[in-house]
């Protein structure tokens, strides 16, 4: 295997997400919450998908993170954002911030944030371990690429799928009335 892959596993077989617990008990200002964001989520991000301070601004624009109190941001935020930065390639952050909002609601932000973690954290290292029986790292990153694509569509298409039900559920509701 390739030198840098290995090394780049290592790293990533290492690190840990920290579970909501490990979240500071004090508010945190902007500049802090980037830096948190970095070390909480380096090595799996790639460049282009740090967390900037105007992508916060824009997720509280947007509702999907609740305005920060006197310039600051609790645990919820930091909970939030680290589930956003991570699925933001993968879903929009109106489906990402829907999504939480539905999981709170059900099991509560903590319960989710860490499964969310453990599933997350699992997968990664999964990914990892098949990267390191392979030789030929064009082939496999192929087939990550393939995998990842799947199961893309199949998020898109349960997404799209809860979408009707919840229009659905609204017209009962509507028609009831």
């Amino acid at each position: 295997m390739h030198e840098q892959m290995r090394e780049y596993n290592e790293k990533v077989q290492s690190h840990v997400l920290p579970k909501f617990c490990d979240f500071p008990d004090i508010d945190l200002y902007m500049d802090q919450v980037i830096a948190l964001m970095q070390k909480y989520l380096g090595p799996y991000m790639i460049s282009e998908d740090m967390l900037t301070p105007s992508m916060i601004n824009n997720y509280v624009k947007i509702n999907a993170l609740p305005a920060p109190v006197s310039k600051r941001y609790s645990k919820e935020h930091i909970a939030r954002l680290v589930v956003i930065c991570l699925m933001k390639r993968q879903l929009s952050i109106p489906v990402i911030s829907s999504i939480i909002e539905e999981q709170v609601r059900s099991s509560g932000l903590e319960n989710f944030y860490n499964s969310f973690v453990s599933s997350y954290e699992a997968s990664f290292k999964t990914a990892a371990q098949d990267v390191n029986s392979q030789d030929n790292l064009l082939i496999c990153s192929l087939n990550l690429a393939i995998c990842a694509a799947v199961n893309h569509t199949m998020a898109e298409i349960a997404v799209s799928i809860c979408d009707l039900d919840h229009s659905k559920e609204h017209s009962k509701e509507k028609n009831k009335k």
